[in-house]
C-alpha cells in the first residue's frame, strides 16, 4: 500500500459479534482494547482497515483476539437500510468455528484416535484445506484449488 498508513489507539468500549470458542455460537463480545488501521493505495482508490482487538465474551468470559478488517473493494447488501455496505470479515484467535464444538465424551475414546481426532478439528478451525478436506470437495491438479 502506501506510505500514509495510520494507527490510532482506540477507547475500550463497543461490541462485536463472533463465534465464541466456549458458548458454541456467535455472542455479542464486548471490546476491552483496540488499535485501528488504515491504509490506502498509492492513488487513494482503495482504502483498507484492520481493527485489532481484545474482546471477552460476557456470558462465559473467555478472552480472545480479534481482527475486523473492511475494505472498498468488498461490498455487500444491507436488507435492513436497503443499500450497499462495506463488507466485514472477522480473524480469531485462537481459530474456532461456531457450531462445531470437540465432541463429548472424548475422554472415553482412545489416546490416538482422539489425538487424531482434536488435530483434525483444529485443522478446519484453522482454514488448512489440505489437512482437513471437508466432505464434497475434490482435488484439481491443474488449478492446485479445492472446488466445492
Amino acid at each position: 500500500m502506501s506510505q500514509t498508513s495510520s494507527i490510532t489507539v482506540g477507547k475500550p468500549g463497543g461490541e462485536v459479534w463472533v463465534a465464541c470458542a466456549r458458548c458454541n455460537g456467535p455472542t455479542c463480545h464486548k471490546v476491552l482494547a483496540v488499535v485501528d488501521t488504515s491504509d490506502e493505495s498509492p492513488d487513494g482508490d482503495i482504502r483498507v482497515w484492520d481493527d485489532y482487538m481484545v474482546v471477552v465474551c460476557p456470558g462465559c468470559r473467555t478472552v480472545s483476539f480479534c481482527i475486523e478488517s473492511t475494505n472498498t473493494e468488498d461490498w455487500e447488501w444491507d436488507e435492513r437500510a436497503g443499500d450497499q455496505q462495506l463488507s466485514k470479515s472477522y480473524t480469531l484467535y485462537p481459530s474456532r468455528q461456531a457450531g462445531r464444538p470437540e465432541m463429548d465424551g472424548l475422554f472415553d475414546v482412545p489416546h490416538g484416535i482422539a489425538t487424531i481426532y482434536r488435530e483434525t478439528l483444529a485443522a478446519i478451525e484453522g482454514k488448512q484445506a489440505v489437512t482437513a478436506r471437508q466432505p464434497g470437495t475434490i482435488w484439481r491438479r491443474r488449478s492446485m484449488r479445492w472446488s466445492p
